[in-house]
């Protein structure tokens, strides 16, 4: 169900639709998107592991209102970098099943 939500937004189905299309286009691919998907939260975790330590020097230097700033910022990035991991799944798996063109999934944001 990884790609669920770009199944959403560019095909326009609804929830168990959606559900049910990410599963109908993984097939064949399941282990290799579970693997990246493994890899790429194992490196966030270490990353973000390797941010606390600098983050919990950086307080004591910067002070609170400076971390303010930055904790935020911190924990957008993950996320948004999971979203595009996702979109870039379900493309590629779009690519190959389908053999579509990025100017069809692009007619979306027309």
């Amino acid at each position: 169900y990884y790609v669920s939500i770009p199944v959403c937004v560019v095909e326009k189905l609804g929830v168990f639709s959606s559900l049910s299309r990410s599963a109908e286009l993984t097939k064949g691919y399941r282990w290799q998107v579970f693997g990246l998907t493994i890899i790429v939260y194992v490196a966030m975790i270490v990353l973000g592991i390797i941010v606390q330590v600098i983050t919990i020097g950086l307080l004591s230097i910067a002070g609170p209102i400076v971390m303010a700033v930055i904790l935020p910022i911190l924990f957008i990035l993950p996320q948004a970098f999971g979203n595009v991991l996702a979109t870039t799944i379900y493309y590629n798996l779009r690519v190959a099943k389908e053999n579509i063109t990025i100017d069809a999934l692009s007619s979306v944001f027309d």
